[in-house]
């Protein structure tokens, strides 16, 4: 607890440098949640594992120490990572997920109470068609059933910020102009159709008053701001057609829940490579216990389990003291770590201006 309270009392001044430099080169934040539990020994070195027992702050050179098994995948980056240990969400509620608590440093909930840190940096970086891009994982019948969710982020007290589950609709959403012909008339015809909405609204807007006025005129404010960041994308079609991820067969026909995972996080890296926004949210699980790709593990290294995972749920319940190191448990690890370096490297192969990406 006094932890989260240390951070959040330096998030202010942080959200504050990073307007500072609202005119400048374009900054990258990523935020990328992996449900279902991160024990401590998954990214302790064994030498400092006896620095959870002291009450003071310490700032140790991870360089000369050996990432533990759970997180050796990224070793290799160990130059250009920094771990803080200590700090935790207890006063989020976090049993069985955080939906809009854990960037918000509030309690969770089925509605945000407050702003999250993802969109605080979006609304003060330099200027973007999107003040920041959500993309949320799950298993694939999830996915499917419910291509947008709403599990993280927010702008505001009740005001959450939508997340892509389905890679299409990312995909056509911020390179359908640039997509081939097909694609992108239906990018112009939805764009247009959002006009037509908008001007249609008048009329409504003209018999409500009060709370339901209040609501539709939200709704409306949505449409508009829609309707503005399809314009912007429309004017940077060359960029947005240098950095267009590829189309493949995973997108209409996937064989596992991974390779939407993959899609989708392929397509916010690609919005990130052309400054379509700078800040991207990447919420593997949808801030619960139920969304873990089994399917996808069953295809790989659970198949030779005695007992097979019924359920991503499960997961969460596995006993860590004294078994955090066992085999399934940094399977699932360097799972999420593989998701990660797929953000990592097609980043640093395109760093920001002065950056190292």
């Amino acid at each position: 607890m006094a932890g989260m309270a240390a951070a959040a009392a330096v998030l202010p001044p942080f959200v504050s440098a990073a307007a500072a430099g609202r005119s400048g080169s374009p900054m990258r934040f990523v935020f990328f949640s992996y449900s279902n539990g991160f024990h401590p020994d998954h990214v302790c070195p064994a030498g400092l594992r006896d620095m959870r027992k002291t009450d003071k702050l310490l700032d140790v050179e991870l360089g000369p120490h050996k990432l533990p098994h759970g997180t050796a995948p990224l070793e290799k980056y160990k130059d250009r990572i920094s771990v803080l240990h200590a700090v935790n969400g207890s006063h989020c509620g976090p049993s069985h997920g955080t939906p809009f608590g854990f960037l918000a440093g509030l309690k969770k909930g089925k509605s945000p109470k407050g702003q999250t840190i993802d969109h605080a940096l979006g609304s003060v970086l330099p200027p973007a068609p999107l003040p920041m891009l959500g993309i949320g994982l799950s298993q694939l019948p999830t996915m499917r059933g419910t291509p947008i969710n709403y599990t993280s982020s927010a702008a505001g007290t009740s005001r959450p910020v939508p997340m892509f589950s389905d890679p299409r609709m990312a995909y056509q959403s911020i390179f359908g102009s640039v997509a081939g012909e097909k694609s992108r008339d239906a990018f112009l015809a939805e764009t247009s159709w959002f006009t037509d909405l908008i001007e249609d609204s008048a009329r409504t807007r003209k018999r409500l008053n009060g709370a339901e006025a209040a609501k539709f005129d939200r709704y409306v404010d949505g449409l508009r701001q829609v309707r503005k960041q399809r314009h912007s994308l429309l004017a940077m079609k060359k960029t947005l057609a240098k950095f267009k991820p590829e189309y493949t067969e995973a997108f209409d026909n996937p064989e596992h829940s991974g390779q939407w995972w993959e899609a989708g996080i392929d397509v916010g890296v690609a919005a990130l490579q052309a400054g379509v926004t700078n800040v991207l949210t990447v919420d593997a699980g949808l801030s619960g216990p139920m969304g873990m790709p089994l399917d996808t593990f069953a295809r790989g290294w659970a198949k030779g389990r005695k007992t097979p995972i019924k359920s991503s749920h499960d997961i969460g319940h596995w006993p860590q003291t004294g078994n955090a190191t066992g085999p399934d448990w940094v399977k699932v690890r360097h799972y999420s770590l593989e998701m990660l370096e797929r953000i990592i490297q097609p980043l640093a192969a395109t760093p920001e201006p002065n950056g190292k990406g």
